[in-house]
Parts: structure tokens; sequence; C-alpha cells
């Protein structure tokens, strides 16, 4: 005898019907969660509508996830109601060619019911709708935008209720709701994007670092040091001066009186021509020019170096005394890397020989690190690597071609001024 299934061709429509609108819900909810606000944003500068559409949708993403979430239990309720009653009805008459109870086969016809509905569930609705819209959550996005808007209107009222509810609850626990709470990327995970990325290349990798370290690094660390300040004294004769400037290769110079701790401002060659040209001198052309601390931020010396609309200020340290001085192009190279123009030495500060590093003592003490992959320990606030190594002497006088063991490596003094290293070695 044959078994005859009798099934609604209706219940199986609403059960398909249903699945697809959970997937639908879910493909929603999650492609709004993982789309790139940026990229939406352009494309709505670019006048795409769609995208316009999902900007109301992410500036009030609280409202129309709780929207989401509400349509996948509307279409979970209705699955769980509709689809195992049908799919019972399938295997029912199957089962009743076994021998057992009658109570037994309804169980199992259940359990068998229930296995598969939460399968077609978790599959269809749930899984496979979640990976493509993690995959192409603009897409998504962009294509359910509109109707999903046009649900969220009509179920606005229990959206309200719902969701004030839920927001009631949350506040009662001390937590801030969706809405309330910062999307925010942190320092590190921004570093963690773009070290993962493989549409930014390694320099704009490194300039993102920098410009992270950027608002770190204090005046002291870029400064030019008062002994290697080019400057302009006003008891100098106009020839004196233009001998000078004519010697080096400079803009802009500082102008001082006695010594480099009485600057008076500073003075841009075009001027000078400009006045010797009329027969004049330094008269009228000095300007004023900034003072800053040298534990000052860099991003803090620009902004100033910006409004007062000056390309140099004096260092001055915690005395009053000038330590140096820095230039526009010294903060920038601090993101964008050394910056060099037709009259800029191009003989590297960090050379390596057969043997050895050769190292001008000036050159940052990172720096050196980076390129030589040597670590140096108990660094303090020291800047440069001259000034490391006569921090690991003591009260030893340092001495050209002297060698000294420092952490585990041999260094040789090249060259001095007085008791400033201007060059070593650190031997391979």
């Amino acid at each position: 005898m044959k078994c005859k299934i009798m099934v609604d061709p209706y219940s199986i429509i609403g059960l398909i019907v249903l699945i697809m609108a959970t997937a639908y819900f879910v493909a929603a909810e999650f492609a709004f969660v993982r789309v790139r606000s940026s990229r939406i944003d352009q494309l709505a500068q670019e006048g795409n509508k769609k995208a316009v559409n999902v900007q109301k949708i992410l500036n009030n993403l609280d409202g129309y996830l709780s929207a989401c979430q509400l349509g996948i239990t509307i279409t979970s309720l209705g699955l769980g109601w509709l689809g195992e009653p049908t799919i019972q009805t399938i295997f029912s008459p199957l089962l009743t060619k076994l021998p057992l109870g009658d109570s037994l086969l309804h169980a199992l016809s259940f359990i068998i019911a229930f296995s598969v509905v939460t399968f077609l569930h978790v599959v269809i609705g749930e899984l496979s709708p979640k990976s493509i819209a993690i995959q192409k959550a603009e897409w998504v996005c962009l294509t359910l935008s509109s109707s999903i808007i046009a649900f969220y209107k009509i179920m606005y009222p229990f959206i309200w209720m719902l969701n004030g509810s839920a927001n009631l609850v949350i506040k009662a626990m001390g937590m801030k709701s969706a809405s309330e709470h910062s999307e925010e990327h942190s320092e590190e995970e921004i570093k963690l994007i773009v070290s993962s990325s493989n549409d930014i290349n390694s320099d704009e990798k490194t300039m993102v670092e920098k410009i992270f370290e950027f608002d770190e690094t204090i005046t002291r660390e870029v400064m030019v040091h008062r002994k290697d300040m080019n400057c302009i004294y006003l008891k100098d004769s106009i020839e004196v001066t233009l001998e000078y400037v004519g010697n080096n290769a400079y803009t802009r110079y500082p102008v001082v009186g006695e010594d480099k701790d009485d600057v008076k401002g500073y003075i841009n060659i075009r001027d000078l021509y400009t006045n010797v040209s009329k027969g004049k001198g330094l008269e009228g052309i000095v300007r004023d020019i900034p003072k800053v601390y040298e534990s000052t931020p860099i991003k803090k010396v620009l902004t100033r170096l910006q409004k007062e609309k000056s390309q140099i200020a004096v260092i001055l340290d915690e005395y009053g005394g000038v330590s140096g001085l820095v230039t526009m192009e010294d903060i920038i190279e601090e993101i964008v890397g050394d910056i060099q123009d037709e009259y800029d030495n191009e003989i590297a500060s960090i050379r390596k020989g057969k043997n050895r590093w050769i190292i001008e003592g000036d050159t940052h003490i990172d720096d050196v690190e980076n390129a030589t992959g040597y670590t140096f320990e108990d660094k303090k606030d020291l800047i440069t690597i001259g000034g490391y190594v006569m921090s690991k002497l003591d009260s030893e006088e340092p001495k050209i071609n002297a060698k000294y063991e420092i952490d585990g490596k041999q260094i040789e003094i090249l060259n001095l001024d007085n008791n400033r290293i201007l060059l070593l070695s650190i031997y391979l």
C-alpha cells in the first residue's frame, strides 16, 4: 500500500517566504554594522541616491538595527508556527510504516520536523546571509536600504516602544545605548587596520605611523642645536653679513646681538638683498621670531608657526636660555621623511662600511636603531647617538680614535668638537 503525502502548497510557499525574509533581515543587520561609513559618504557625495538612504540608516543605526531584530523575531516565530507542522505533515505518513506507538511516532515526527526547520533556519536564514553581508556589505546596504526604510516607517510605533523599553533596561544597568556608544576606532585599532591592509603601500603605512608618533614628539627631539645655528650678528658689517649668507645655503637666519642667547628676530635673505640694493642695511627687515620651549609638542609649534605666518622659531630651555631653533620643514619631515633641496648635503648621516657603521654624532638615536637593528639601553631623554655615547662614558673625557665598549658594541670616536661627538663608528 502506497503512502500518500498530503501537503498544502501554500504552507510550503509560506515556509520558503519566511526563511527568505529571515535571511533578508539578517543580511541587512550585519551589512549595516559592517559597512564603512566613509565609503558610503563618498558615494553619497558622488550623487548615489541609494547611498543617501544608507546614510539615513547609519545616522539612526540603533533604530534600524531594532527594526531588523524585530523582523528576525517575527519571521522566526512565524517559521516555528508554520514550519514544524508543515514538515511534520510531510514526514508523518512515512513514519507510520514503522512499528511504533502513536505517541512515539508523534514525538519522532516532531523531532525530525524541528531539526529540519532549525537546519533551514540556521543555514539559509542565518549563516549564509551573514557571510554574504560581511563580504559584500556595501552592495547589500545599497540594495536593501530602501525597503528597510519602508519597513522601519511601517513598524515605527512598535520599534519605538520596544527600543525605548530596551534602553530603559540598559540604562538601569549603568550602560549606554548603542546610539550613545562611541564607534570611533582607537589609535591601536587604526594602526592594526593600516598594517593589515593590502591597499596601502609601505610608504603610506610608514607615514601613518609617523603621524601617530608626531603627536608624542617634543621640539627638543627635532630642533637644530644652538651650536649648529647659523646666525647673523647685528654688530657685523653688511659686507661680512653678505659674505656669510653667500657661504651658507639658507633662506632665513636668526639675528642675534652679542651672543646666541640674545635673539632679536630673523631675516629673509630676499629682504636683505632688497635692502642692500637700496643702499640700506638690516634696518626694518628683522622680523619677530616665535619663541617656544623645548618641551613643547611639535604639533603645537606647527600650529603657532602657521598662525604667526613664520617658518622658524627659537627654542628655549627651562632656564630661558636659547637651546636651538626649529623650522617648519624640520617639523613636517617628522611625517613625510627627509626633505632635501638642491643645496642640501647628500651625504647620509648613517653609512655602512665594510665592517662598521659610520654615524654622525647628531643623528637621532631612534634613526640609528632603525638603520642598524641595534638596541641601545637606558636611552632616557637622550636624543642623539653622540649624546648617548657621552652619557655612557660617565666622567671619562672622550678622545679621537678612542674605542669604547658600550652595550656590548665597540664604538670608536672619529671626530670631536671640544667634548661634542661629531662622528663615530659602531663595529659590526
